[in-house]
């Protein structure tokens, strides 16, 4: 089964390692499949817009590209359309959210706002035309908090159903439900090749599998280097090694050769500094490598290497970049059917 055969796609990960390019990412090549597509950030600065080249995200739905739309879920926001949603009279809940009261339990109580913002997600998930009861969307794709606060968020109607009482219980029940429903949501994991982003993707991954119980789909190892040398090219990079050795035998050699590498590169700073830039290079694709053999050992989902991608500025170039990669990970785009189905 695919990613893209679920409703739902939530993508997390430790802060810092591209959730929000990897979802961008996956909305282009699903609208390549010709699923309608719907990409939610929770309540953050807007980083869609910019890797569209659009204007900033909002609280309204709007269009990045064709089949690609977008929401920034603002949790006060949420919640007045909550209210909006089942009081129905404006003085009424316009008197609810801007009470001291409210104000200091919407603060207070823990995970409301979690619950508030997965409620949201539930809506959207099930949101239909008015004619024919179709789906409004064929993919919600929810760029979701770093590890901890994203686990929150996915476990927070379970907790909820567990302490809440009536229609809110049920309510809580029903969010969770999505949840857990295999055919309907998918959690990937975005990591980076560094020790603390991998043990992070360890922990979470553990987590949805032991207490979210939630369908797992693709670890994604982010940022990947690429290895800058051939085995012959990196050979004759070691033998550039510091000038100065002994005026006889190979090492008279090493040094001649050297001369001949600084005076055509520039002189000896320039070469200490492209020897010192290639080993690097070099140490960062075998810290990859290393890695990647260690989180495939310790995380059993489908690995999808994604480059590193050498931009300036995060913007349509690199959303371009990423997506090409995903694109061959993935394979050729195939239209889906529409779904009809109920989440």
């Amino acid at each position: 089964m695919s990613i893209f055969d679920h409703r739902l796609i939530i993508n997390s990960g430790k802060g810092g390692t591209g959730k929000t390019t990897i979802s961008a990412a996956l909305a282009v090549i699903a609208a390549a499949r010709g699923l309608r597509v719907l990409l939610v950030e929770l309540d953050t600065r807007d980083r869609f817009g910019p890797l569209f080249g659009v204007a900033p995200v909002g609280y309204e739905v709007r269009d990045l590209r064709p089949g690609i739309q977008a929401i920034n879920l603002d949790p006060h926001l949420v919640m007045v359309d909550f209210f909006k949603t089942h009081v129905k009279v404006k003085r009424i809940y316009k008197q609810i959210v801007e009470s001291r009261i409210w104000q200091y339990f919407y603060e207070a109580a823990p995970g409301l706002k979690e619950l508030i913002l997965m409620g949201k997600i539930w809506r959207l998930v099930g949101e239909r035309s008015f004619f024919g009861g179709r789906p409004t969307y064929d993919c919600v794709i929810v760029d979701a908090p770093a590890t901890g606060h994203g686990f929150s968020l996915l476990n927070v109607p379970q907790a909820a159903y567990e302490t809440l009482f009536g229609p809110m219980k049920k309510n809580a029940e029903k969010i969770r439900d999505m949840v857990r429903d295999p055919k309907t949501t998918v959690l990937n994991i975005v990591t980076l090749p560094e020790e603390m982003p991998v043990n992070e993707a360890v922990e979470l991954h553990r987590q949805a599998r032991d207490t979210l119980k939630v369908a797992q789909g693709v670890l994604f190892m982010n940022a990947i280097y690429p290895p800058l040398l051939d085995p012959a090219e990196a050979k004759a990079l070691e033998g550039l090694g510091p000038a100065g050795g002994p005026a006889s035998g190979p090492s008279a050699d090493g040094n001649e050769r050297r001369a001949r590498v600084a005076a055509a590169v520039g002189g000896e700073p320039a070469l200490e500094a492209l020897v010192r830039c290639a080993r690097s290079r070099e140490e960062r694709a075998a810290m990859g490598e290393r890695y990647s053999a260690r989180i495939r050992e310790e995380v059993p989902l489908p690995f999808v290497p994604v480059p590193f991608v050498f931009d300036a500025d995060f913007d349509v170039g690199t959303l371009t970049a990423v997506a090409r990669s995903l694109e061959r990970a993935f394979g050729v785009p195939a239209p889906h059917a529409k779904r009809t189905a109920a989440p």
